[in-house]
């Protein structure tokens, strides 16, 4: 099972993963607020194409009432093919990264929820990496 669950995952995939996307304030909607997004892109200077995928990390200040950045830099994205990996060591990696800056105090997170508006849940991830919703 475990198997066909990733093989679908990277068929569904295209050039990237879904962003984590952290901000340092529990209300960022209510003003321009500083944010990191991190995901995993895929790397077409690499041959292999099981071993393909690096972390981007970027950083900004996101304006809601705009719906814009402010300010927007690419703070992580390694390029050369020897930091490419797997999907599955990718999400890791991910996750690894995601806690750097939750230690940072970047810890409060919306997640995508499609089903009811306001079509996303609030969370605060713990230091542990487990999600507290708030």
């Amino acid at each position: 099972m475990k198997k066909y669950v990733t093989l679908v995952l990277i068929m569904s995939l295209q050039d990237n993963t879904v962003p984590q996307v952290l901000y340092n304030t529990r209300d960022p909607l209510s003003q321009p607020s500083e944010l990191y997004t991190i995901d995993a892109v895929k790397l077409y200077a690499v041959s292999d194409p099981h071993k393909c995928w690096v972390v981007k990390e970027e950083h900004g200040y996101w304006d809601e009432s705009k719906k814009e950045f402010l300010l927007k830099a690419q703070t992580l994205k390694p390029t050369d093919p020897k930091h490419a990996v797997s999907i599955e060591q990718a999400f890791k990696d991910v996750n690894a990264q995601v806690m750097v800056r939750v230690k940072a105090g970047f810890k409060f997170q919306f997640e995508w929820y499609p089903y009811a508006p306001p079509f996303y849940h609030r969370y605060e991830i713990q230091p542990d990496g487990t999600k507290r919703q708030y």
